[in-house]
């Protein structure tokens, strides 16, 4: 069996559609994007489940993205793995990632 063990930095990167809101709104859902696990710079293998936090008052989607290296930033190449529609996570899976594709 072929395993493939990266080491990754993981960013979450919400995209948000602005919409309308009514003058009896609830009060405003803090935004926030949170990966809890793995934590950067970890080693993983195989089928990995991506934890942490999306929420915001008007998400869309989110995207769960990875660059490989032990020093990615905003300018290394980050490739998707996953986009997750219409919901907020709080504490929960955001995604599944299969490292051996």
């Amino acid at each position: 069996m072929h395993k493939r063990a990266l080491v990754v930095g993981l960013i979450l990167v919400m995209v948000l559609l602005a919409a309308g809101t009514s003058g009896l709104a609830a009060p405003p859902l803090q935004a926030r994007s949170v990966i809890t696990y793995p934590t950067d710079g970890a080693t993983i293998s195989g089928v990995v489940e991506i934890t942490g936090i999306a929420t915001h008052p008007n998400i869309n989607f989110y995207q769960l993205r990875y660059a490989a290296g032990p020093e990615a930033t905003g300018g290394s190449q980050w490739v998707d793995f996953a986009i997750v529609e219409g919901t907020q996570v709080e504490n929960n899976v955001l995604g599944r990632w299969d490292t051996t594709i």
